[in-house]
């Protein structure tokens, strides 16, 4: 027979906290409890979890957690909400998911204005619809911006923006936010698969 796993034992705990028992939480969810308990000791499915998070009143990534998280191992995403996976017990962190761009392009505008004031470095992070990862970073000492974009079978890419650049007027410079942060964003939606593909054929004419 198999032995439980953490989301079987994650569920058997929550339903104890709140006075269920499996045979009460498997007819809220429209199974047997035999069926129930299949179901979640087998690679559960995503949309499974979700039915049975709704039927205890609690998010699905809790049946990974209840600590702090700590070193990340994978991905999931559940009912629209993206987290990270950790071992050795599956803690979780969630993470910023844009499904709409328009979010991407305020957070994105608003970072870069708000890190170049002070001199502590600054950093964002998040991902996009295409499964695309990117991290922001402003580093004040050298007045640059690092964008690391991850995508498609682990590549990677990394840009920096220099502050000086950016700079526009000529009796008093001014910095254009708006135009670093444009540049950002068209890089983070789509120039990433084009950079790296001129990347690798720059490098086999070398």
């Amino acid at each position: 027979m198999d032995k439980p796993n953490i989301v079987e034992i994650r569920v058997r705990e929550i339903c104890k906290d709140k006075g269920l028992r499996m045979a009460d939480l498997a007819a809220r969810v429209g199974m047997t409890q035999s069926n129930l308990i299949a179901s979640i000791r087998k690679n559960p499915k995503l949309n499974t979890l979700d039915e049975i998070a709704k039927a205890l009143g609690v998010e699905a990534y809790q049946f990974f957690s209840k600590d702090a998280p700590t070193r990340p191992s994978g991905v999931v995403m559940v009912d629209g909400k993206v987290y990270t996976i950790s071992e050795p017990s599956y803690q979780t962190v969630q993470l910023p998911s844009y499904m709409d761009f328009q979010d991407l392009r305020k957070d994105i505008a608003s970072f870069v204005k708000d890190a170049t004031d002070g001199e502590n470095i600054k950093s964002i992070c998040g991902l996009v619809e295409t499964f695309e990862m990117f991290t922001l970073v402003y580093y004040p000492t050298m007045k640059q911006f690092f964008l690391t974009l991850c995508y498609g079978k682990g590549k990677s890419i990394a840009i920096n923006y220099d502050y000086e650049e950016y700079m526009t007027g000529v009796e008093i410079p001014r910095y254009n936010y708006s135009e670093v942060a444009m540049d950002i964003i068209n890089d983070i939606e789509g120039a990433a698969i084009q950079k790296q593909t001129s990347f690798e054929d720059n490098k086999d004419n070398l």
